[in-house]
């Protein structure tokens, strides 16, 4: 029987039909119409309900119905004595719709007894092998086969038969069969025994459909439909044959009727429920790109907003789809942006008396508090989907995330050392307010001092002898800044002086970390499994000792840490031949490959073993370069152009303070001068300058080290921020942190985050931009040009340094872009000249010479070359540039800063200090500071007379502004 069955299956398999038929002719007992004429619908579905009929009553239908399908025999007679022609049974209506739709609507009417239920997925395996296009009908009309089983309950297995029979996949990636550890194949065999029969795919007879089909614009995939019905068993199903089908960015990127992608109906708060969490996560890790896919409008011809790019987004539906209403929720949101919206919205309903809300919501009201906790787990998931994917790029993070995002990163390179100071300063701070979820922590090789931790020290392991200093850091973290999560690591251990293992466990156990960096030579397994368990990214450093990578490769291992998926090895230069070393790390690689298969061979789905890269001699330099000490030293008497701005600054802030003392004044964003300095960070506890602080971010990212904005790498950016407040004592800094590369041996601002540098300060809507460096050659420099651009169509100050290397010819980067429209400012020694390696294309001079040096590395250039020239003149000449804008707001503060602040009237200003003989363009600056301290009136008001005197000689350069109406003492006039 079984060897005349599989002849049968051999058989029947080899049919030459096509969807609609070959030409032959199609009949029943009562009808002789052409051949040619397409049958009517009730003939269609007459047959459809025979075919229903027989195959729910007789258990050989199915055998005995594709026998004469295949033989191609021209009639077929169903049990109740009619008759038709067998390929009717692949026709669709007029409206598209054809037996699929038939028996999934009757399967979910009849609710069948198990029996029946495997016949029907035989049935339609059978007929999608032969016409897998069946599950094209009725798409137009957002109803194929696949789209109405997913509405109905208790489809799986109709949705299994569709996928595994008729839709695209690609190479089976799993062993022994799909991930959930079968196979499943149905063929006539199959539909008689209820037995597996032969393997799918080895005589299909027409191509399977891709899924690329099932996607149109403005249409729900079956995948959107199973979100939305809640039917996450389904969800569950079809991402993996989407995923089998290598159609993951084509169906996940798919914005459907209401403007959304899976994931964005995945995270919404109506839907948080149960495993909603596992199926937020299974469409994070099969498409990251989606955290970043912004919602489209609602039935709306227009564009939207797609992963930074616009995309035509033509509507076209009539159905109402699934917001509420147009107005309810907002477009152009990230995924995590769209639940908070959601959250909100689901919030305020619940608070709505209940006679005014409705059916729905009254429901939706009940579900609240059990949506709360599944709500708060999405809500984490998302964080830290964006943060892992996308934390490196600072500028999309805050883009997908809150608008009031705080610090994600915390690195303290290039510290030596952390004081108690310090961390009470970073806690205080409103502008380093953390976020509870970190992206990234470095650690250098640092002392922490005049810390103390008394509940800390008061337990017992505290006792042991070992270093202890990072522990500290880290429970600051976790209680000072409130830090839950952190994820990732890198931390330089002294290898004189190592943490414990015990204290490593300490430190960070709570943070639950996913990419472990500690510089510490063979470090056991245990204390890995024991501080990050569910580590994914692993970095280890490695003595030699061949011990020890028996000890992480054993069964009781690394193979414990079961989400590990890489695995970094530090490797030394080995005494042993390369032979014998290469021989050791190969043993180490299979043996930990059998112990991990060995491990979680029964885990479904199939956990991969993690790759294992090894990188020979390692050193601890790639680490941040360490801050030697300052030294500050006066050289000589001050210069007279110092002399007088400090003296104005002293009025400037005693006038300020004393206004500020008077009840009721607030310093408003009105009188505020916000500078950006776009250098190499600033310490941010140095010099109180942190009071200045407005707003701080890096752009700094150096294979995965993220130096933050509060610290500087070579103290360049600290005196800089000093040059600017010591002239401007109420500037509000925006410091900008850029990123460097290593060079012909020095390192190099790229021209990419100084790029990024400008558009965020533009974005802060900073009034001038310091930038007290130059690139003679930048790569990317399309990116700064655009950025430069976009910041002076804004009509904000840019300060650019010349170049000190001499008269090259050439402008130096940035200035080069738009030298009539950027101030460029060279240095000029004390008597007033320019310094010999000045270039003469500069705008103004000013002093740059006789000021203090900041020695860092002796090796180090660029940011760490000696703190004179023209870098010290460009942050003098901006801080400049913000005092007189200062006096000019506090004079009248209903002037239009920004018409006041353009290049033009600037320039007309500055020109003011400059006599009109002077060929180098000296401020001197004097002429006008100093002279209205000589004339000011000597009365209670002396302060706010000097201002004024200064405001007004400036504002004459200005012709179309009106007199201002300010009265003494009386800030911004009246």
């Amino acid at each position: 029987m079984a060897s005349s069955m599989d002849a049968q299956i051999d058989q029947l398999s080899k049919g030459k039909d096509t969807h609609g038929g070959n030409g032959n002719e199609i009949h029943d007992d009562d009808d002789d119409d052409d051949a040619d004429d397409y049958p009517p619908d009730s003939k269609i579905q007459d047959l459809f309900e025979c075919v229903l009929n027989d195959l729910v009553n007789d258990e050989r239908f199915i055998l005995s119905f594709f026998s004469d399908l295949t033989n191609n025999e021209k009639s077929y007679t169903f049990s109740n004595d009619r008759s038709f022609d067998p390929k009717l049974a692949f026709y669709a209506t007029s409206k598209s719709h054809n037996i699929l739709h038939h028996f999934i609507q009757n399967f979910i009417r009849l609710k069948p007894e198990k029996a029946i239920v495997s016949r029907f997925v035989n049935f339609i395996g059978l007929l999608l092998k032969r016409f897998p296009d069946l599950l094209l009908d009725g798409l137009k009309d957002d109803n194929s086969p696949l789209d109405e089983a997913v509405s109905g309950d208790d489809c799986l297995e109709i949705i299994q038969a569709m996928c595994e029979h008729g839709m695209e996949r690609a190479e089976n990636r799993y062993p022994n069969g799909d991930q959930n550890g079968t196979t499943i194949t149905h063929d006539v065999a199959a539909a008689d025994s209820g037995k597996v029969g032969i393997n799918e795919g080895e005589h299909e007879i027409s191509p399977r459909v891709a899924w690329s089909k099932l996607v149109k614009i403005n249409r729900d995939t079956c995948l959107h439909k199973a979100i939305k019905k809640k039917k996450n068993d389904y969800a569950h199903y079809l991402l993996a044959k989407i995923e089998h089908g290598g159609a993951v960015d084509k169906i996940l990127s798919h914005f459907g009727q209401d403007g959304l992608t899976p994931l964005h109906l995945a995270v919404d708060f109506s839907r948080c429920y149960q495993d909603q969490v596992e199926l937020v996560e299974k469409l994070i890790d099969l498409y990251p790109k989606a955290l970043t896919l912004k919602s489209g409008p609602y039935f709306q011809n227009q564009q939207v907003s797609i992963a930074g790019t616009n995309k035509k987004y033509a509507q076209s539906n009539n159905g109402r789809g699934d917001r509420d209403s147009v107005a309810e929720l907002k477009e152009n949101l990230s995924p995590y942006r769209y639940f908070m919206d959601t959250r909100e919205r689901e919030e305020n309903c619940a608070l709505e008396p209940p006679g005014r809300l409705r059916k729905e919501q009254l429901r939706s009201r009940t579900k609240i508090r059990g949506n709360a906790e599944d709500g708060r787990r999405i809500e984490e998931l998302l964080r830290l989907s964006c943060m892992r994917h996308y934390g490196r790029d600072r500028t999309t993070i805050t883009d997908l995330l809150p608008l009031s995002l705080g610090q994600i990163h915390f690195d303290l390179n290039p510290r030596t050392e952390v004081s108690q100071e310090l961390l009470n300063y970073i806690a205080k701070s409103a502008v380093m307010r953390f976020e509870p979820y970190l992206q990234y922590v470095g650690v250098p090789n640092v002392r922490v001092v005049n810390v103390r931790m008394e509940r800390l020290e008061a337990e017992s392991w505290w006792e042991s002898h070992s270093r202890k200093d990072y522990v500290y850091i880290f429970e600051w973290l976790r209680t000072t800044m409130k830090v839950k999560r952190i994820l990732k690591i890198v931390v330089e251990d002294d290898p004189n002086n190592v943490h414990s293992d015990e204290a490593i466990e300490r430190a960070v156990a709570s943070f639950d970390i996913e990419e472990w960096d500690w510089m510490k030579l063979d470090m056991c397994s245990d204390t890995i499994l024991a501080a990050a368990r569910n580590v994914r990214d692993l970095s280890l450093y490695w003595s030699g000792n061949r011990a020890i990578l028996k000890s992480w490769a054993a069964s009781d291992g690394l193979v414990l840490l079961k989400e590990l998926r890489k695995i970094r090895i530090m490797m030394p230069e080995s005494i042993e031949s390369h032979d014998r070393t290469d021989n050791t790390i190969s043993k180490f690689k299979s043996n930990l490959e059998m112990s991990w298969v060995k491990c979680w061979a029964d885990e479904i789905p199939y956990r991969k073993p993690p790759h294992i890269d090894i990188q020979p001699v390692f050193t601890q330099t790639y680490m941040a370069k360490k801050l030697s000490e300052t030294e500050r030293e006066e050289k000589g008497r001050k210069e007279k152009w110092l002399k007088c701005m400090e003296n104005f600054s002293q009025i400037l802030k005693k006038w300020t303070n004393n206004w500020l003392g008077i009840k009721g004044n607030v310093w408003t964003d009105e009188y505020a001068i916000k500078v950006a300095i776009i250098d190499d960070g600033l310490d941010i506890d140095r010099d109180d300058i942190g009071r200045n602080v407005a707003l701080g971010e890096t752009f700094y990212d150096n294979k995965g080290h993220w130096p933050g904005f509060y610290q500087s790498a070579y103290g360049h950016g600290t005196l800089m921020a000093n040059q600017i407040r010591q002239i401007c004592p109420k500037v509000q800094l925006y410091v900008a942190k850029l990123n460097e590369v290593w060079s012909d041996g020095k390192p190099q601002i790229t021209a990419k985050s100084a790029a990024q540098a400008i558009d965020w300060a533009r974005n802060n809507e900073v009034d001038i931009i310091s930038m007290s460096w130059s690139i003679q050659t930048p790569e990317e420099v399309d990116l700064l040009e655009t950025a430069v651009k976009k910041a002076l169509d804004d009509e904000i100050l840019l300060f650019c340094a010349s170049n000190d290397q001499g008269n090259t010819g050439e402008i130096p980067y940035p200035a080069r872009i738009k030298p009539e429209k950027i101030f460029k400012i060279g240095s000029a020694t004390a008597l007033g000249f320019p310094e010999a390696k000045v270039q003469k294309c500069v705008d103004f001079i000013a002093p740059g010479s006789e000021f203090v040096k900041r020695a860092a590395h002796e090796d180090d250039q660029g940011f760490a070359e000696p703190r004179a020239g023209s870098s010290i003149a460009t942050a003098r000449c901006a801080g400049l540039a913000a005092v007189i804008l200062q006096c000019i707001v506090l004079y009248q503060k209903s002037y239009d800063k920004k018409r006041v602040r353009s290049h033009k009237y600037m320039k007309a200003m500055l020109e003011e200090l400059v006599d009109k003989t002077d060929s180098h363009h000296y401020l001197k600056v004097w002429k006008v500071f100093e002279t209205a301290l000589d004339n000011a009136k000597l009365d209670k008001d002396f302060e706010w007379n000097v201002i004024c005197k200064v405001a007004g000689v400036f504002l004459g350069k200005i012709p179309w502004l009106p007199q201002s109406t300010a009265q003494p003492g009386n800030a911004g006039g009246t």
